[in-house]
């Protein structure tokens, strides 16, 4: 499961992976799995787990299926987004130190609006790892070599395909998630109908 909620704009694993444990009715458990699940996907699986309908513009996938034994296709990556508009503050601009492990000032950085500045995007599969930071700031990481996130590999000239196909994949995944709602109730027309009747 990917998330990302009052820590920093940072993708890392040791940020957004956390487990995601289920125990409801018709849970055909304890499995295990190492599949890929989003935030978003809570909401439509509770609603589906419910028996109620799933409303037009959910960006969830429902795991419902899955946990039920069903056949499911898992996710083939997950996405994070974080932050605020502005530029971000680099590690060389905090110049002022805690004192101790325990200097309130520092214990939650979150705290600060500078920790929430600078936008981005991260795609993830079980392999990869590309992080696009609004400031340029760019990150590609090989999650089965280098679990922990050690070389970025986004500039290296190997890995090009690698990062053409994420950044592809991530503009899709942008399109594709755009708000649908409100939905276009002022056309009422629909062409493959007309065509079909005229035919």
């Amino acid at each position: 499961m990917a998330m990302l909620i009052q820590k920093h704009n940072m993708f890392y694993d040791s940020f957004t992976h956390v487990p995601f444990i289920v125990a409801a009715p018709g849970y055909q458990g304890p499995r295990r799995t190492k599949q890929l699940v989003e935030l978003v996907d809570i909401m439509p699986t509770f609603l589906d787990m419910a028996g109620i309908p799933i409303p037009p513009g959910t960006q969830g996938k429902s795991l419902a299926p899955y946990l039920k034994g069903q056949d499911y296709t898992p996710r083939e990556y997950v996405v994070i987004e974080s932050g605020e508009e502005g530029e971000p503050l680099r590690v060389s601009d905090i110049t002022v130190r805690p004192e101790h492990p325990f200097d309130d000032r520092y214990f939650v950085w979150c705290a600060y609006r500078e920790a929430w500045m600078g936008k981005g995007k991260s795609i993830r599969t079980l392999e990869w790892k590309l992080n696009i930071y609004a400031n340029g700031d760019c990150e590609l990481y090989d999650l089965v070599n280098d679990r922990e996130e050690l070389n970025n590999c986004f500039d290296a000239p190997t890995f090009t395909s690698i990062r053409s196909e994420f950044e592809r994949k991530l503009l899709y995944w942008t399109m594709e998630k755009e708000d649908r709602l409100p939905l276009n109730v002022t056309v009422k027309l629909n062409y493959s109908e007309v065509k079909a009747k005229h035919a």
